[in-house]
């Protein structure tokens, strides 16, 4: 970070502890129920199960991780969902060490919802310098009413390698340093593994990152941009053998998504309005804009906070000071990127 040692092991420790508090508390009572309650009767079931045969496969047949043993005689049957290894590795020294199929489930969930509010904290603290403002951005991004919405689907809540992919990448473009390259890749190649839909959602939000600081940054900053993109690249590698199953079991079965489907389950501006039911707050009254897995109301205090931002930016005094991490050319892209999702909230 230019001019900024960033944060101090105690700071880290300490937006840990608050996040790990949130989690506990956010998912209540679930933290006492590790050993005997689910989030859900359907979709955790298949979770908890997929999660132990990563573990059982990876150390018996590896190369045949996707022929799970489950719809019998289909094959890759485990390319119809989520493989959730990314996500499932996590939980390896857990199902050594006997723990029960729910056990593993709950710890990884809630895991992955404080990783996902801890990431999320990393990357604004780079960009902003601001510890308490990065500690909102963390509850926003790990705990909206969208992701308590789908607290069913697992792999949602598996979001924390997405922001890692851009903490590392603004860090590679400012310093140019070769670890903060691999951590790139590291985070992208693992982000797709946990989740797929993140997967997709990182690429393109990286493509629109980089054609802009392509644009901002000089000449002299093009080597460290073909450089992330390189890093990318070859972060695409580890991906390819769980990408591959995917492909087969599509062509094996002739699995198209087609536009009606993609019509019917794409969201909708009422969507947006829609807490879901989880949410005992908001779900009640935005339950007539509810549709199918569209609940997408991001909070009432997320919107004010960013309505405040952009009034401040738009306002900003005198340029930061040297040594100062975001560069203006950095803010107005924050105040375009605020602008656009305001506009397209409304």
């Amino acid at each position: 970070m230019k001019g900024d040692s960033g944060p101090r092991a105690r700071e880290i420790a300490l937006a840990a502890l608050f996040f790990l508090a949130y989690t506990v508390l956010a998912t209540w009572p679930q933290a006492v129920h590790l050993g005997d309650a689910m989030a859900d009767l359907w979709d955790a079931k298949l979770t908890a199960w997929i999660l132990r045969w990563d573990y059982v496969q990876t150390l018996r047949d590896p190369l045949n991780l996707f022929q799970a043993p489950i719809l019998h005689p289909a094959r890759y049957a485990l390319a119809f969902s989520e493989n959730l290894y990314g996500a499932a590795v996590f939980g390896f020294p857990l199902v050594a060490a006997g723990a029960s199929p729910v056990f593993v489930y709950n710890v990884l969930l809630l895991l992955g919802m404080f990783l996902s509010a801890w990431a999320a904290w990393a990357l604004a603290r780079y960009v902003t310098g601001d510890p308490a403002a990065s500690l909102v951005a963390g509850l926003v991004y790990g705990f909206l009413p969208y992701k308590l919405a789908q607290l069913a689907h697992f792999h949602m809540q598996w979001g924390a390698f997405l922001p890692l992919v851009f903490l590392y990448l603004l860090r590679y473009l400012d310093g140019g340093r070769r670890r903060d390259a691999v951590l790139l890749g590291v985070a992208f190649s693992w982000n797709a593994i946990a989740c797929i839909q993140y997967a997709f959602f990182t690429g393109f939000l990286a493509a629109v990152v980089l054609a802009y600081e392509w644009i901002q940054r000089g000449p002299q900053h093009r080597k460290r941009l073909r450089g992330a993109v390189l890093a990318m690249a070859l972060a695409t590698i580890p991906i390819v053998p769980f990408a591959i199953p995917y492909k087969k079991a599509a062509d094996l079965y002739g699995m198209k998504r087609y536009i009606g489907e993609m019509t019917f389950f794409s969201a909708k501006p009422g969507y947006f309005l829609s807490a879901g039911e989880r949410n005992k707050t908001w779900g009640p009254v935005t339950a007539k804009f509810r549709g199918p897995e569209g609940d997408f109301f991001p909070g009432v205090l997320a919107l004010i906070l960013a309505g405040v931002a952009v009034a401040r930016l738009r306002r900003r005094g005198p340029p930061p000071p040297a040594g100062d991490p975001v560069s203006p050319a950095r803010r107005r892209a924050a105040l375009a990127m605020d602008v656009s999702v305001v506009l397209l909230l409304g």
